[in-house]
């Protein structure tokens, strides 16, 4: 916003979700958060991380935000990127 208080730059209502509702945010902060987030099933999460492993990145740190609560979530995850490092 400027000093008078008009926007400089439009809002979209844009995806992800959080709580059922869509959350207003620029296109490029939805951009940067599509980038950074992962998720799928497991064979999508696999590849995407995949991807990130050939670039040259050679570990990685998950956070379970929304189920990490739920010890099958972390296992299932765990599972899931322990192919992906070994393969």
């Amino acid at each position: 916003m400027t000093s008078s208080g008009t926007r400089t730059q439009p809002f979209e209502m844009s995806w992800p979700t959080w709580s059922g509702r869509l959350v207003p945010c620029r296109a490029s902060v939805r951009q940067m958060i599509e980038s950074a987030v992962v998720f799928g099933d497991p064979d999508e999460v696999g590849e995407n991380m995949s991807s990130v492993l050939a670039l040259g990145v050679d570990g990685l740190t998950c956070n379970l935000a929304a189920n990490g609560h739920e010890p099958e979530n972390v296992e299932l995850l765990g599972e899931t990127l322990t192919k992906v490092m070994q393969g």
